[in-house]
């Protein structure tokens, strides 16, 4: 199934399942991502208490954990550890395993779809190498990219692999 775009700003969506990508230090590494910081600082603060927990080494967040935080409003935002910080490349084996945890979350709270920005991603580029490997590992849910601005979703859409043969969605 592939995503789906939209011109809007994820954190002001109705998405009741948000994934929002964090560093193992817990540092958010974009500006999208940073978003989530400013909207839900509660739920912002409770992930980074739980990656700086000391706690045994058992227990210590690691690549491809999911830290997933209920801020209310009938919302879930997994804030998946993707980076070891926000100078390293994503972590392809962890944002598997962050995309699969969302496959599973939604499946269990009967969620259709999953929200996201451009999930750990600063550019377009970035977005269309590893776009496929989250579409392959949500499965059948649904992945909804929001995108702020027109421009910006026009440049994601023409960064994305395969055919570019797009085609508008109108109204009445």
């Amino acid at each position: 199934m592939k995503s789906y775009y939209t011109e809007n700003d994820i954190t002001n969506t109705a998405a009741q399942l948000m994934m929002c990508s964090v560093c193992l230090d817990g540092s958010i590494s974009n500006i999208q991502d940073q978003r989530f910081r400013k909207a839900f600082p509660d739920a912002y603060e409770t992930m980074l208490s739980m990656i700086k927990a000391d706690v045994e080494e058992k227990y210590k967040a690691r690549l491809g954990d999911v830290i997933w935080v209920r801020p209310g409003g009938n919302r879930t935002i997994g804030f998946a550890i993707v980076r070891e910080n926000s100078t390293t490349p994503i972590n392809t084996k962890a944002l598997k395993a962050v995309m699969k945890s969302a496959h599973n979350k939604a499946k269990e709270l009967q969620i259709e779809y999953v929200g996201m920005g451009l999930f750990a991603c600063d550019t377009p580029e970035e977005w269309g190498n590893v776009v496929n490997i989250i579409e392959k590992e949500l499965g059948d849910i649904q992945g909804v990219v929001c995108i702020p601005t027109n421009d910006a979703l026009l440049k994601v859409l023409d960064s994305l692999p395969g055919s570019k043969d797009f085609m508008a969605v109108r109204g009445n």
